[in-house]
């Protein structure tokens, strides 16, 4: 029947570069409704279907329908900044004859013959600036060496069909809940060259103040080298000082060149409950060569969903159902069967970010053909082809999307089914299996359905 199996594309959550390349996709797995399976049972009664499925791919294909298997992002970086600084110290000496004092060649030299109460101080002030500029040119190449991805699913799932009439027809319903086992497994690997050039300019300046001084109190006598004394009394204060100051500035340019090299494994696995499937309008008319059915139903985000997580069992937002139906029968014994149904999908905003997943078109077809396999004609083969179209018909809608929203996702597949269907217990067992092709902006692979089905009441 139904159901809303895992969204193998959460898969591109674990590299974000590929994240800005693919859309969201839609909770209706086409591949699991057989051919027969679009119409109001003409037995009223009620039935147990459990569907088992398996999807495998390896491979994504890109917004052009290609393969995926590197991608390379250009990147360039343009960045200015200047940096300051100031600060200042002092020295002293208490006692001393002589101070020097040395900046860029220039000497300062004070001397003296105080004997006591003498204090010698040097201040420094420095402050000084960088200019830089760093500009830089990249190309990242992702390589996908590695790819795959399983989803395995049990979808229980129960219809039922009455003999209430509208509009002449019949009234029925369904309503499923899958078990989801999901894993990937992945390798990917980043080489990144990094090509730059650093511009730049240092200014620093200095100013150096340098001050003796001197306090007497009584009688103190300073002798120079050549004999002359000096005589001072108590009170009297010598002082002498100097100043210097300069500016140095540099330029200065390099240029580099880097290469990054980076592997990602992803390894993930989970199980848990999927996203619930209710039909609870199913119209169904029927003739000896024709069936129509109307239907309208919901998926309810019960599934495990957390945004960006790769494990998701759920697609954590609400789609509506509705899907028109109809079969032709060139044989009054209705065993020449001829389907096709068209479905559309409306989705609410995602959990957790603001994404509002695009409108999806889909169209299913197939070829059905019983065969009898006892005189009786109680056991019946099921033989036929089918396949499906999944198209996205709208853009991808909100403030989270990053990707390029006018690329629309779209697949097609085609494959075989067989079956036996056994009259008196009202019961049917199908085989069917889809491979995938034409796919865009989605992951490309093959689907595996094995149904049970039977009326138990």
């Amino acid at each position: 029947m139904k159901c809303a199996f895992f969204k193998t594309a959460l898969f591109i959550a674990a590299a974000p570069i590929m994240l800005g390349h693919a859309s969201e996709l839609n909770h209706y797995a086409p591949a699991i409704y057989g051919t027969r399976d679009f119409f109001v049972p003409s037995d009223p009664g009620l039935y147990y279907s459990q569907i088992n499925f398996t999807y495998l791919s390896d491979q994504f294909n890109d917004g052009d329908g290609n393969a995926f298997s590197s991608l390379s992002i250009p990147g360039s970086l343009d960045l200015s900044r200047t940096i300051s600084g100031a600060g200042s110290f002092s020295l002293a000496s208490a006692r001393g004859s002589s101070f020097s004092f040395n900046y860029q060649g220039s000497r300062l030299d004070v001397a003296g013959g105080f004997q006591r109460n003498t204090t010698t101080t040097a201040t420094v002030s420095l402050d000084a600036e960088i200019m830089a500029r760093l500009r830089t040119q990249s190309v990242t190449r992702i390589t996908v060496e590695d790819l795959d991805v399983r989803t395995t699913g049990i979808v229980p799932t129960v219809v039922w069909s009455s003999d209430t009439k509208v509009l002449g027809g019949r009234l029925g319903g369904m309503i499923s809940l899958p078990i989801v086992d999901m894993s990937i497994d992945a390798r990917l690997k980043a080489t990144t060259d990094i090509k730059g050039r650093l511009d730049g300019r240092l200014t620093a300046r200095a100013v150096a103040q340098l001050t003796a001084q001197s306090t007497v109190d009584g009688t103190i006598t300073i002798t120079d080298p050549d004999g002359n004394r000096l005589d001072f009394s108590g009170g009297q204060t010598f002082n002498t000082g100097a100043t210097v100051g300069g500016t140095v500035s540099q330029s200065f340019r390099e240029d580099f060149s880097v290469q990054h090299e980076s592997v990602v494994e992803i390894q993930d696995s989970s199980t848990a409950l999927g996203d619930l499937f209710v039909q609870p309008v199913w119209v169904g008319w029927g003739g000896d060569h024709y069936d129509l059915s109307i239907s309208d139903g919901f998926f309810a985000p019960t599934g495990r969903y957390e945004a960006g997580a790769l494990d998701n069992t759920g697609m954590g937002f609400w789609s509506n159902l509705t899907t028109v139906a109809g079969a032709w029968y060139p044989f009054k014994s209705r065993g020449t069967a001829i389907t096709a149904a068209a479905a559309y999908e409306v989705h609410s905003n995602r959990e957790g970010v603001d994404i509002r997943p695009g409108d999806n078109f889909t169209i299913s077809w197939g070829f059905s053909q019983f065969l009898p396999l006892n005189k009786s004609g109680t056991l019946l083969a099921d033989l036929g082809v089918s396949g499906y179209s999944i198209f996205q018909v709208s853009d991808d809608t909100g403030r989270d999307v990053v990707y390029d929203a006018s690329i629309h996702d779209e697949v097609h597949a085609y494959g075989i089914q067989g079956g036996l269907l056994y009259v008196p217990w009202n019961a049917t067992m199908t085989i069917r299996w889809l491979h995938e092709f034409g796919a865009r902006d989605r992951f490309v692979g093959d689907m595996y359905v094995l149904n049970f089905a039977k009326k138990i009441w």
